[in-house]
């Protein structure tokens, strides 16, 4: 644990300041940056509070955490593919923007979410608010069949809303996680199923935390901003908070899950492709069970079986 908390978390926690205060006097440059620059103060001064009761953090592995960002971004230009087939999901603006600065600006906004999330859940496990560090459940048991069928049940439910996604495009967002999680646990890759397997719930609820504190985090900013992000449902457009319905929080509450599987996923799909390229052989994995009785921070993430 360090006694203060270092520079780049104090540098994080001016960023946000001082992004807030000139945005509120109305500085044509916070307007447009407004979201990318908040957010780096975040994630910042998130990691600095991780160092301070931790003694390390994300930012200590810098390549690490800059592919974060890299994998951030290709994640949105995936989930803007999607959006693009269903119309469900739009930006508005107070004032135009060209094509190629609202691609730059919300790749660079969007770039901040999978840190953002990584960063939140570090915090959590590293203040212990969910309590022990193992919160232990009846240990899943599956079979490759049973694998094999998630795959295709999220398979079907990815493609079925292209058809009639005005209606059920929220459930799609949970066919992204049985596909690259199911994927995941066969290739021995960290995964959610992995944790369920092994009797573990910690991994899954710290996620879903992070997921609704950075989502909190977002519609409140989002409220703020110029560029905002807003959605269309049927049926549920009455009670919103800020620019979302409320009802929209359950589904973010998934998106973590499913990020985390992506990201996995990404990793594992980088090194199969260098392997190949470089014509290695895989090796097979020794199974790694957890042993450490501290809580986990991200490093879980990195964890293999």
């Amino acid at each position: 644990m360090s006694k203060t908390i270092p520079k780049h978390g104090i540098f994080g926690l001016l960023i946000i300041l001082v992004t807030q205060i000139f945005v509120l006097l109305r500085v044509p440059f916070f307007f447009d940056y407004y979201f990318p620059l908040i957010w780096l103060g975040y994630i910042f001064l998130v990691d600095g509070l991780v160092h301070l009761f931790k003694g390390r953090s994300l930012l200590a592995e810098k390549s690490e955490f800059i592919r974060l960002f890299l994998y951030s971004t290709a994640f949105w230009a995936f989930f803007e593919l999607v959006i693009n087939l269903v119309y469900n999901f739009h930006p508005t603006t107070t004032y135009g923007f060209s094509g190629v600065k609202y691609m730059l600006l919300s790749a660079l906004t969007f770039s901040t979410v999978l840190p953002a999330i990584f960063e939140t859940t570090d915090l959590i496990n590293a203040l212990r608010i969910l309590g022990k560090p193992k919160s232990r459940v009846e240990p899943l048991k599956l079979n490759r069949g049973f694998l094999y069928l998630l795959f295709l049940i999220g398979f079907l439910i990815f493609l079925t809303p292209i058809f009639k996604g005005f209606l059920i495009f929220p459930v799609m967002w949970f066919a992204f996680l049985l596909i690259f999680d199911s994927i995941n646990y066969m290739n021995k890759e960290p995964s959610i199923l992995q944790s369920m397997t092994e009797g573990e719930s910690d991994i899954p609820m710290t996620l879903m935390l992070a997921g609704a504190i950075v989502a909190l985090f977002w519609e409140f900013w989002n409220y703020w901003a110029y560029i905002k992000w807003s959605f269309m449902a049927p049926f549920f457009d009455y009670y919103r908070l800020f620019e979302v319905q409320l009802y929209w929080f359950a589904f973010l509450l998934l998106f973590p899950l499913q990020l985390f599987a992506m990201y996995h996923f990404s990793r594992f799909a980088v090194k199969r492709t260098r392997q190949a390229f470089k014509g290695e052989k895989k090796e097979p994995k020794k199974v790694v069970r957890h042993q450490k009785k501290e809580p986990k921070t991200i490093e879980f993430v990195k964890k293999k079986r």
